[in-house]
């Protein structure tokens, strides 16, 4: 079999490769041996097998076909998640009640938008400091 996967480095960037193996144990084993990276950091794209005639066919496919407003979801929550500005406990109620907005959820990554666009008209998306220095703690808010 021919394996189709990503890995996740330690930058977490992911990168595809492609790789023979007789199962996915032993692919794990030669991804640990050859790349350093562990299974969990490991997704099995596609399998391939070997035909008569030395080309390939598709046996199992792991991607998901992605339809275009789930992309266009997708890439306004990743827009909204990146342009979102500080606002610290005085400005937000204040904010909060000079628009009238409905409620404020906390959010973490940019996937936690997008039942928010589904089902509310206006997002906005600020932060304030969290614990340690350099952590933020997200929040949109809604009507």
């Amino acid at each position: 079999m021919i394996y189709s996967f990503n890995i996740i480095t330690d930058e977490r960037t992911t990168k595809q490769f492609y790789m023979t193996a007789d199962n996915h144990n032993q692919l794990y084993k030669r991804i640990l041996n050859t790349y350093g990276i562990t299974k969990d950091n490991v997704t099995i794209l596609e399998e391939y097998e070997e035909t008569d005639d030395w080309k390939y066919k598709l046996v199992k496919s792991n991607i998901t076909q992605v339809s275009d407003s789930d992309k266009k979801k997708s890439d306004k929550a990743n827009e909204l998640f990146k342009k979102a500005s500080r606002r610290s406990d005085k400005a937000k109620s204040e904010y909060f009640k000079k628009y009238q907005f409905k409620e404020i959820v906390n959010i973490k990554t940019p996937e936690d938008l997008i039942p928010l666009i589904e089902s509310y008209k206006k997002i906005k998306v600020y932060w304030e400091p969290g614990e340690k220095r350099g952590q933020h703690n997200y929040y949109a808010m809604v009507k």
